[in-house]
């Protein structure tokens, strides 16, 4: 392939394209990270006030890994009707 053919208007502007893509994505994924990182906070910080400390490293490690938004937004509205940290973290 030639140079003139990889400096291409075309080719130029595909490449700005899939960068403009690529950063879009890239904030996408940093924001749903941070959501899910600000909500795992908020279950442990309310969490503690209501049922105690975590009772164990199973249930701190079972809501460390839901990476369902959704879920994570179940689980910190059912923290003031939950009975313990075992139903909290039972929320489908």
């Amino acid at each position: 392939m030639s140079n003139s053919e990889l400096k291409s208007p075309y080719l130029e502007e595909l490449r700005e394209e899939v960068r403009v893509l690529a950063r879009a994505e890239g904030k996408a994924e940093g924001e749903a990270e941070g959501r899910l990182r600000a909500l795992r906070e908020a279950v442990l910080r309310l969490g503690r006030q209501r049922f105690g400390k975590v009772a164990n490293r199973k249930q701190k490690t079972l809501l460390n890994t839901v990476t369902d938004v959704a879920r994570l937004e179940r689980i910190h509205d059912r923290l003031l009707t939950a009975a313990s940290w075992d139903d909290l973290l039972a929320t489908p």
